[in-house]
């Protein structure tokens, strides 16, 4: 889609570019079953009517910056990164930005010198209600007219763990199965595709997820106190830093009060705590992701046939 709207943004310019653009947002545009853009029901307000209430006028261009993994930020040694260059001033054109990532995102972008975050405007990342997940699934597989979904649809809820990450995964895994079975109507069949493969497919780009995860925390050399603390969590949902201490200290007993604060830092930059400032306490964002740490087989999907990895 990026593609096609920069071919079509080369054919323009000045005026053009920007009655084109408009043109494309008020109509709205979708992304995997995802809509970007007005409903139709309501019209939102216009592209330009957003950027008069931001800016006052409508500038030549708007620059919208979408950070996905914003944790995993470069901020040490070397050239500075590019967020660090655009927060110097170099640029000159309203910029907004728009940041996803685990509980070591903000500390993250303070380190490049992005640190005035706007409260309100923050969502906390973590797992989606069953009910809005099955609403995503089902919205998908409207869009793109797959037929004979219902099982397919089971399968992806059941694999997700109701994780976003594993969600579009799993999604994306399905539609490009699906996509080798097209239907004369426009849409796909799923009873001609293979939900094994389109299943094993989603396993594998969980596993990589999951695998991305631990590889940090055994470069930081957390790995095994972080299995050691996944069943404490688990029983107790969540534990004070003053727990998590005791954990560590009787698992290691020559571990000194800086060793345990690293951890701590450590496995929220990896995801694997969060800091819960209400509770005053910290717990696991992915509670899936425990269940990886300590090789532990996913429950069999009922109804499922196919082989689960």
């Amino acid at each position: 889609m990026a593609n096609n709207i920069s071919k079509l943004l080369a054919a323009t310019s000045g005026r053009q570019a920007q009655a084109r653009v408009t043109e494309i947002l008020d109509r709205g545009v979708s992304i995997t079953g995802f809509s970007v853009g007005p409903a139709r029901e309501e019209p939102n307000p216009t592209i330009m009517d957003v950027t008069d209430q931001r800016a006052g006028d409508w500038n030549p261009y708007q620059i919208v910056l979408f950070v996905d993994e914003a944790q995993r930020i470069p901020h040490q040694g070397g050239r500075p990164s590019t967020l660090a260059r655009i927060h110097q001033g170099n640029i000159s054109a309203p910029l907004s930005i728009c940041v996803f990532g685990l509980p070591g995102t903000l500390a993250a972008l303070s380190a490049v010198g992005i640190s005035r975050t706007v409260a309100e405007r923050r969502i906390r990342l973590g797992p989606l209600a069953q009910g809005d997940c099955r609403k995503a699934v089902t919205r998908c597989f409207a869009q793109f007219r797959v037929t004979n979904a219902d099982e397919w649809e089971k399968a992806i809820l059941a694999r997700s763990h109701n994780w976003p990450q594993h969600l579009a995964g799993y999604l994306v895994s399905a539609l490009s199965e699906l996509a080798r079975y097209p239907t004369g109507e426009g849409g796909y069949a799923a009873a001609q595709a293979s939900l094994a493969a389109a299943m094993t497919a989603g396993d594998h780009s969980r596993m990589q997820y999951y695998d991305q995860r631990a590889k940090s925390l055994a470069r930081l050399g957390q790995l095994e106190l972080a299995k050691a603390l996944v069943p404490e969590l688990r029983a107790n949902g969540g534990l004070e830093k003053e727990q998590i201490n005791e954990v560590l200290a009787a698992l290691d007993p020559g571990i000194t009060r800086d060793e345990m604060q690293g951890f701590i830092q450590a496995a929220i930059h990896c995801g694997f705590l969060e800091h819960n400032v209400r509770q005053g306490n910290y717990s696991m964002p992915i509670l899936s992701f425990g269940a990886y740490l300590l090789n532990e087989l996913l429950e069999p999907v009922p109804g499922l046939r196919y082989q689960q990895s």
